[in-house]
């Protein structure tokens, strides 16, 4: 009898289903989307966790040097297939408000620096990347899967948390950066 060989995709959708489960998975468990963790009520937010890390020039950049603009942040890792999925919609993000008081950070989170940087540099990301593995930011922030991000009002509250990526988020981290900037 001949064995019957089994297509290549069989096997690449297990592997790919543990990556996504294991990097950029919803932590209640569902399909990774929006989360919002933080109410956007008035009154209603805590002050963002601050840092103070390095970027991959070797600079330190913390958080409080963007007082007075609304911070997106975005934590990811160059391991993280959704991370990588998702950097286009971060970098589009960032040249719509380049020249508005929006700043983009990209918290990397791998083990090794030297990776992140040259990952960064392959990558050419235009916006700047801290180097947050083995800092506490994450942890900080209620990272538990990545990529995750956080958005951080003009004065420095913590607003909204959106956990995993999906199609469409682009639209809902716009809307929500738009709602501070109108207030």
């Amino acid at each position: 009898m001949p064995s019957q060989r089994v297509p290549r995709f069989v096997w690449v959708l297990p592997v790919l289903a543990v990556a996504w489960v294991a990097c950029g998975s919803n932590p209640s468990g569902g399909s990774p989307a929006a989360v919002p963790e933080r109410s956007s009520a008035a009154g209603d937010h805590q002050a963002a966790p601050g840092f103070s890390l390095l970027d991959t020039q070797g600079k330190t950049v913390a958080l409080a040097d963007f007082k007075g603009r609304v911070v997106f942040i975005d934590f990811w890792a160059s391991w993280c297939p959704p991370c990588r999925i998702s950097m286009p919609e971060v970098e589009k993000l960032w040249v719509d408000y380049k020249g508005k008081p929006v700043q983009v950070l990209g918290l990397n989170l791998d083990d090794d620096p030297d990776a992140a940087r040259r990952f960064a540099d392959r990558k050419k990301i235009q916006y700047p990347v801290l180097l947050a593995g083995g800092s506490d930011a994450a942890a900080a922030y209620g990272v538990e899967g990545i990529p995750h991000f956080a958005l951080v009002d003009a004065q420095g509250r913590l607003v909204q948390i959106w956990s995993g990526f999906a199609p469409g988020m682009g639209r809902q981290w716009r809307a929500a950066i738009n709602t501070l900037l109108e207030s």
